[in-house]
């Protein structure tokens, strides 16, 4: 029986066995190429990958605000001006100020073909926005508060959604409740006027 003994190879950094044949050095060899192979794939392909700085991150809500806050309009002019070839952006608010002109020129466009003007499809979508409140916060003695604790009592206050159409909120404490909505119940009220 041979006696193997473990050598250390420093430039190379693997380790060497004595009394190996030949075709086992080259299964070790070729099982370090994969390997090396796949690292440098993995490198090339992060090095491939777009990624934002943290300050472009926090900017994002420019480019939400200018696709009018809807996620999938967000997603759809996003592609637009991918396709148009306006390039990469370094800065969000020149990505988002690329986006408000688009939506212009689509407004635009929109207005010219149904013979409306941008003042009335801006008042139309204003009429469509509302604003989630925040049960949590809800001032004592409000008919928030007497909803929340209420409803409370059957869904927990995350899972209750109650949505006002006063979007400015000109009066805190005399707002409307437009909606509310249990989405784990599937239940939806729209108060009355009574």
């Amino acid at each position: 029986m041979q006696r193997r003994e473990r050598t250390h190879s420093t430039a190379l950094q693997v380790w060497l066995f004595d009394g190996l044949s030949d075709s086992e050095d080259e299964a070790w060899r070729s099982d370090e190429s994969d390997e090396e192979e796949e690292q440098n794939e993995e490198e090339e392909e992060e090095e491939k990958r777009v990624t934002l700085t943290f300050d472009q991150f926090q900017r994002l809500d420019t480019v939400l605000k200018a696709c009018g806050g809807a996620v999938e309009e967000c997603d759809r002019l996003l592609q637009l001006v991918s396709g148009a070839g306006m390039g990469p952006f370094a800065e969000m608010e020149a990505l988002a100020n690329a986006i408000k002109s688009l939506r212009s020129a689509e407004d635009a466009g929109s207005a010219a073909k149904t013979g409306r003007s941008d003042q009335t499809s801006e008042s139309a979508n204003n009429d469509d926005r509302m604003l989630l409140l925040n049960l949590m916060y809800a001032p004592r003695r409000s008919k928030l508060f007497s909803l929340a604790k209420t409803l409370s009592n059957i869904e927990s206050l995350s899972h209750i959604c109650v949505w006002t159409k006063d979007v400015k909120m000109a009066n805190p404490s005399g707002y409307s409740i437009d909606l509310v909505e249990l989405p784990r119940l599937k239940l939806v009220w729209i108060p009355s006027d009574s």
